[in-house]
């Protein structure tokens, strides 16, 4: 595997940044849906709410492989 250039490395870590800024916001979108949904939807917003936590942590994964510095 080839080393990555400087830009390279700047856009990937350009990319990995929007993509957990953009998970965020899916992720709080998906605390409102379970907050306005009640009955038999109530679990299919639930299972999709653990799927964007576990999609959470694998980018902050992806940002310390990469040595981004992450929030807590």
């Amino acid at each position: 595997m080839s080393s990555m250039n400087t830009l390279e490395m700047e856009e990937r870590t350009e990319t990995i940044e929007e993509l957990a800024d953009l998970i965020v916001v899916v992720q709080e979108m998906g605390h409102r849906l379970a907050y306005e949904t009640h009955g038999d939807d109530y679990c299919q917003v639930q299972e999709l709410n653990e799927l964007l936590h576990q999609v959470r942590i694998t980018i902050t994964q992806i940002k310390q492989n990469a040595g981004i510095p992450t929030s807590l």
